[in-house]
């Protein structure tokens, strides 16, 4: 009896432990950081939330907003834009723990994403040139073209794996011009009338989040090396804003327009769509309130969106910072204090 009692006990701690082992290997993430704008009148503040407390990275004098975070160990860097003066031009930078640094020169540049691979910061985005628009990205600050400013090009999305460097955007061609580019080298993304917004690597397998046209239906698509798959039924027009791919599984967010409930037509539903048939409305649609979701993230078990909720159908009374954790969701500050914020970027640590 003795001996069989051992047994149990020592087999319970093998248990117990196995069971901790197994949970402990599960990240949790303790800090959402959110990257957007705060404003109480015409001058956005570029500003970033660590749960929910904001940080404002410039002082209010010309109009910034952020767009994208990422932190990496103490440091943590934010991408975004600027109002330059006298010009007025738009300055595309990057903030590491509150020091600026600028990155185009040019007029009327775009911001397209950011993404940190241990201390090197990738920044893509676009410039005006001539008659048309350069495509760009900045490895800690220094400049790669992609387009030769031909036609009006634009950089939505960018990733890294290894030593390639994947962008994703149109080059403006009479064609259509959809692809991606692996490090110089240009991959065209079939279909016509294709918006690619969001681009995720994983492994060898490259994905693309974006819209495609199908009949008269803006459809939210996503391609997996080419190949596309609708993550939307096109009875509504859909698009995607941006993916994330985890343990391959493909996570999306974006809009869907609700025609059937909204007093006006342009109201949209804020989503989220996974490759294993998932969907989910992130909006209570009985408010009739705008949600638009701009940034996706997984880690660990959860999945993390970023965006914002304008209050619109009533008279534009707030417009406010929001994410969603497994679709359950949280503002980032007050609908009442009068600050207009917007979020556009995330990122969640322990």
């Amino acid at each position: 009896m003795k001996l069989i009692l051992k047994l149990f006990t020592i087999l319970s701690i093998i248990t117990i432990a196995t069971s901790c082992k197994k949970n402990d290997l599960i990240p949790v993430a303790k800090n959402v950081y959110i990257a957007g704008s705060e404003s109480r009148g015409t001058v956005g503040v570029a500003t970033y939330w660590k749960n929910g407390v904001a940080t404002h990275l410039t002082d209010g004098t010309k109009g910034a907003v952020a767009h994208a975070i990422a932190v990496n160990g103490n440091d943590v860097y934010v991408g975004g834009i600027e109002q330059d003066a006298p010009s007025g031009d738009i300055i595309i930078k990057y903030w590491k723990n509150g020091i600026p640094t600028p990155l185009s020169t040019g007029p009327l540049a775009e911001f397209g994403s950011m993404t940190v691979v241990g201390n090197d910061v990738y920044i893509v985005g676009s410039e005006a040139e001539n008659n048309g628009r350069v495509i760009k990205y900045w490895k800690n600050g220094v400049e790669t073209r992609i387009t030769d400013g031909t036609y009006y090009a634009h950089a939505y999305g960018i990733a890294v794996s290894g030593n390639d460097v994947y962008i994703v955007g149109s080059d403006g061609s009479p064609s259509g011009g959809a692809k991606f580019w692996k490090n110089t080298t240009t991959v065209n993304l079939p279909g016509f009338y294709v918006s690619p917004l969001s681009i995720a690597v994983d492994g060898n397998d490259v994905y693309v989040g974006g819209i495609q046209l199908i009949g008269n239906k803006k459809v939210a698509m996503y391609w997996k090396n080419g190949q596309s798959v609708r993550l939307s039924d096109g009875t509504r027009d859909a698009q995607i804003r941006a993916i994330a791919v985890h343990n391959g599984v493909v996570h999306a967010t974006g809009s869907e327009s609700d025609p059937l409930n909204a007093p006006v037509g342009s109201y949209s539903v804020g989503k989220y769509w996974n490759s294993k048939g998932e969907s989910v409305n992130l909006s209570n649609t009985t408010d009739l309130n705008w949600i638009n979701p701009y940034a996706i993230t997984v880690y660990g078990n959860d999945v993390f969106i970023a965006g914002y909720e304008v209050n619109g159908i009533n008279g534009y009374n707030y417009i406010i910072t929001k994410f969603w954790k497994n679709g359950v969701e949280t503002d980032i500050g007050n609908k009442t204090s009068g600050i207009v914020s917007t979020g556009r970027g995330i990122f969640v640590t322990q």
